[in-house]
């Protein structure tokens, strides 16, 4: 019986060959038809499709490692695997974030919509309401009662301030991210 580092495997895990030319040929075909779909997926279609083709992809890959072990003879739980891979997958995805890349957060200041004029498709904005609850919470932080917050796409904190001032934000990504409004982008 064959064996993997000392323990034995049940099952021959030899694969059936096919021919150079087959395996090239649907590698080929596979890209021709998967690449448009992803491209279209990437850039045409809202942020929550993308997290969905992710999931899906991630799950596929875990039906395939399943398989692979069913085959070895290695006893799986595939629709348990399937589900935790796919929940694994999701806890990943930020629904607060979906469709942008920045979050601000403003506390204890109100806010008018389109508050970053020129870049509300890329800044998802959260208000925290000047309330008791929130006060004591803030101070228990040290967080101070007024401020704001740029957070980045890798979760730091790029611009920070007191009161908020859009033409500061707008700046900031303007300058030092290098971005520029959609609206003017060519």
């Amino acid at each position: 019986m064959p064996e993997a580092r000392g323990v034995p495997i049940p099952a021959p895990v030899d694969a059936q060959t096919s021919s150079r030319m087959g395996e090239l040929t649907r590698r080929i075909l596979s890209t021709a038809v998967l690449l448009p779909l992803f491209v279209w997926i990437l850039l045409g279609t809202p942020a929550w499709a993308f997290t969905v083709m992710i999931v899906g992809v991630g799950m596929l890959a875990n039906w395939e490692f399943t398989r692979m072990f069913e085959r070895a003879g290695v006893p799986v739980l595939r629709d348990a695997g399937l589900i935790w891979g796919g929940l694994v997958t999701l806890a990943f995805a930020r629904a607060d974030r979906a469709g942008a890349a920045f979050a601000l957060v403003v506390i204890g200041q109100d806010l008018s919509p389109g508050a970053v004029t020129g870049f509300d498709d890329l800044v998802t904005v959260h208000r925290v309401p000047d309330d008791p609850v929130n006060a004591a919470a803030l101070e228990r932080a040290g967080i101070p009662p007024v401020a704001y917050y740029l957070l980045r796409p890798d979760g730091y904190i790029g611009l920070a301030g007191t009161r908020f001032d859009a033409a500061v934000v707008s700046r900031y990504l303007r300058d030092r991210i290098g971005l520029t409004p959609p609206t003017s982008r060519s």
